[in-house]
């Protein structure tokens, strides 16, 4: 049992904690509002945990497990060592630069600790995210660019002089490293006000106000052969893809045109006409009402009558002239457009319950003329026709009816809908049933011996197959139809090593080890180019099983390229190769569906592209530790594992990881 201690015995206790109480001892197990001695910071630890030597003062805590995890500097010295760097000044801690020169290119840079540990490299400049103003200044001069302001970074916008040009232009200095031109004007993405007036002049159109910049933006003119104003836009002119003038084009809705096109669906226009999309006002001249219907909506098929489609409330009269003038002769009082109206059909004299709304929409009203109710009498009429005789009443047109075939006696259960759509009463008779004499017909015809009774034409049936001596289950229906029947000899059965072996000579191919299964890779040599490859037998069976002759994606003896490719979308970097000759382009695929090409690498031959591909793809997930990064559901095109998350590493360093190993091969 814990003796209680009183105040000033508590006091005592916390200051030998290096604590100083600010308020009464209120307890062991209550926060007590205290000062800490060695760090001055207010806390409010329990004399219950200071007691077992757990609390204290949290701020000193942190600061001694900092302390217990921080880098040694000799250990911090070998790790800058080992990225290729030479500290200058004493270290400090992780998470503050370090100023440093780099051993590679002798730049003074000043990464983190914590930096170099996560990427595997310090120097900007090498890495590709900084540059040096003078080199930066010697890659616009390559370009033929004259800057003409200091350089502000590889994401600003530089302004620059075109010198083949002499235009002035801002291009940034990452675009230029990567490949985009200098000059928007030379590569027809923007256009000089002077230019686009004289575009515009050559295709009938005058400008009514200055040019903006912007080749998306409408541009007010007058298109001379008509002199109607309009607004097309820079881009569509340059790149003829309109005339620029809607009323001398197809798209153009003349008024006259438009009014007659709605008197001839009976509406009369009370307005003048205004627009496609716009309402205008008419009067539906079958139910006399005012409406506002659209151009657009009259055109595409609709009615344009909300009285008429039954929006709004129906009266009794009007209701009964729309079935009358339908041929429908009401017996009860309207309901309204979506209740059953008990009418007769005057047409077939039978009593029906259609509904207002469905007559409105185009229905016939009668569902025995439509075929989709069924007179008993007329059924019993179509089986005596069909020579059937029913054994049980009538249910539905879509349920099996049992009923006797009196040409052959069979019982048979056709549905009244296949009877009266062509199809015959008796599956025996039209030869869509195999009976049991016709099924030994056909094992003995196929070299089959039956082990079992006859089950039935669709179930199977356990036989020996005497021409190669293998028990299978074969349906006399399957047989009936030209097919084998023997899953061995049509090749679906388990692959034997001597079929193996004789498959893979039979397509050029030399085994240098036993077959294991049809998934499992074979080494081999073709003898064709005499390389060893390692096919399968699926892959050999669908292609030619050999990489070094394949041409469809990428030929390991003929020119290729490697291609590192990004996804803002999905936030994912990806690497590749492709061949130049090759009939499936992986990066046309790529570009298709959202991503952007960061850079490409040529290479002599397919072989060295693929080894490139192993190196870097080797480097990221063993070397940076970072697994695949999307699943295939995300790739539908294929090379969801050569992807890596974007936050993790930047595009920059890969590819300058891609240049050192391209220099290690040279």
């Amino acid at each position: 049992m814990s003796v209680k201690l009183s105040g000033s015995e508590a006091v005592k206790l916390m200051l030998e904690a290096k604590i100083k109480p600010l308020e009464p001892y209120p307890g062991g197990a209550v926060p007590w509002k205290c000062e800490c001695l060695v760090c001055g910071n207010k806390i409010k630890p329990r004399l219950k945990s200071i007691k077992k030597g757990d609390g204290g003062c949290k701020y000193c805590a942190r600061v001694k497990a900092g302390l217990s995890n921080r880098i040694d500097e000799k250990d911090a010295l070998k790790i800058m060592k080992l990225v290729g760097l030479k500290p200058l000044v004493p270290y400090t801690s992780s998470g503050k630069p370090w100023k440093s020169r780099c051993l590679k290119c002798k730049k003074i840079v000043s990464p983190h600790l914590s930096q170099v540990k996560a990427r595997g490299s310090g120097c900007t400049y090498c890495a590709g995210r900084k540059v040096d103003p003078k080199d930066a200044v010697a890659i616009f001069k390559s370009n033929k660019l004259k800057p003409l302001e200091p350089y502000k970074g590889n994401k600003h916008p530089w302004r620059s002089i075109h010198t083949p040009c002499g235009r002035e232009v801002s291009p940034h200095l990452n675009g230029i490293k990567q490949g985009q031109g200098p000059c928007k004007y030379c590569a027809g993405k923007a256009v000089l006000p002077k230019d686009a007036k004289a575009l515009f002049l050559s295709k009938g159109l005058k400008p009514l106000e200055p040019y903006s910049g912007d080749s998306k933006h409408p541009w007010r003119a007058i298109h001379l052969p008509c002199g109607n104003e309009v607004s097309p836009t820079y881009n569509i002119i340059q790149r003829d893809e309109s005339i620029g003038c809607h009323y001398c084009s197809d798209q153009f809705v003349d008024p006259d045109e438009a009014f007659q096109f709605f008197v001839s669906k009976d509406l009369q226009p009370l307005v003048p006409y205004p627009g496609t999309a716009k309402p205008w006002k008419s009067l539906h001249l079958i139910c006399g009402s005012e409406i506002k219907p659209r151009y657009a909506h009259i055109k595409a098929g609709r009615k344009g009558c909300p009285v008429c489609a039954g929006v709004v409330p129906i009266s009794q009269e009007r209701a009964l002239a729309f079935f009358r003038s339908n041929g429908l002769e009401p017996k009860e009082k309207f309901k309204g457009p979506h209740h059953p109206w008990k009418s007769i059909h005057t047409a077939c004299g039978r009593k029906v319950s259609p509904r207002w709304a469905n007559v409105q929409q185009g229905s016939s009203g009668c569902s025995y003329c439509s075929g989709n109710k069924v007179d008993v009498k007329e059924a019993k009429a179509l089986l005596k026709k069909l020579d059937l005789k029913p054994l049980e009443p009538y249910k539905d047109n879509k349920s099996p009816w049992k009923c006797i075939h009196t040409k052959c006696g069979n019982e048979v259960s056709p549905s009244y809908n296949s009877l009266r759509n062509g199809q015959g009463g008796c599956e025996s008779c039209g030869k869509n049933m195999v009976t049991r004499a016709v099924a030994y017909e056909l094992l003995k015809k196929n070299k089959y011996t039956p082990l079992i009774d006859f089950p039935g034409g669709s179930f199977p049936w356990l036989c020996l197959h005497n021409v190669c001596g293998t028990k299978v289950e074969v349906k006399a229906a399957y047989l009936r139809k030209g097919n084998i029947g023997c899953s061995f000899c049509s090749g679906t059965k388990p692959i034997t090593v001597t079929q193996a072996n004789k498959f893979f000579k039979s397509r050029g191919f030399k085994p240098l080890e036993p077959f294991t299964n049809a998934r499992t890779p074979m080494r081999s040599i073709h003898l064709v180019c005499g390389r060893e490859v390692n096919p399968t037998w699926g892959s050999l069976r669908a292609s030619g099983g050999c990489k070094y002759c394949s041409v469809s994606l990428v030929n390991l003896i003929a020119p290729a390229y490697f291609y590192l490719i990004t996804n803002k979308d999905l936030n994912a970097h990806k690497v590749g190769i492709s061949g130049h000759g090759a009939t499936v382009n992986r990066l046309e695929r790529h570009k298709k569906l959202g991503w952007n090409v960061y850079a490409v690498q040529d290479l002599d031959t397919g072989e060295e592209a693929y080894d490139l591909e192993e190196e870097v793809l080797d480097w990221l997930r063993n070397d940076l530790h970072l697994p695949r990064y999307l699943v295939s559901e995300l790739m539908p095109q294929g090379g969801h594992t050569e992807t890596v998350d974007a936050s993790e590493v930047e595009l920059a360093t890969i590819w300058a990881k891609v240049v050192e190993l391209r220099k290690t091969k040279n």
